[in-house]
């Protein structure tokens, strides 16, 4: 499944966000409500089958490797994994998060105008 989140839509739920409440797409360690108003768009991929997911790791991997994207975190526990990689650029930065449980994994894609420092600021 693909799901697009426009930042129409990003605003309007910073909008609704109460005050200490999760951020929407919350993980554990990583605060995306400090870059939501920077946000021009989040992706969130998730395959329906183990080929599908298979493929989308390998694209991913790709993308990273030859998009010059940098490895900000990354975390192995049994069968569960998390990377996350950033790449700034000067007028579009991007954050990939790859997230694999067993023969699960989805993909989310953060794009928008926020900086190195913001980046880091994201980690807890």
């Amino acid at each position: 499944s693909y799901v697009y989140v426009s930042k129409a839509m990003l605003s309007m739920a910073m909008n609704r966000m109460k005050p200490g409440s999760p951020a929407i797409g919350s993980v554990p360690n990583f605060d995306v409500k400090s870059i939501m108003n920077k946000l021009s768009g989040l992706q969130i991929i998730t395959p329906e089958t183990e080929a599908a997911a298979q493929k989308l790791k390998s694209e991913t991997m790709a993308i990273v490797k030859n998009g010059k994207y940098n490895l900000m975190m990354q975390t192995d526990h049994g069968n569960e994994k998390v990377r996350i990689y950033d790449q700034e650029g000067k007028k579009q930065s991007v954050i990939v998060m790859i997230t694999e449980e067993g023969k699960d994994m989805t993909v989310i894609v953060f794009s928008g105008t926020f900086t190195k420092k913001d980046i880091e600021g994201l980690i807890k």
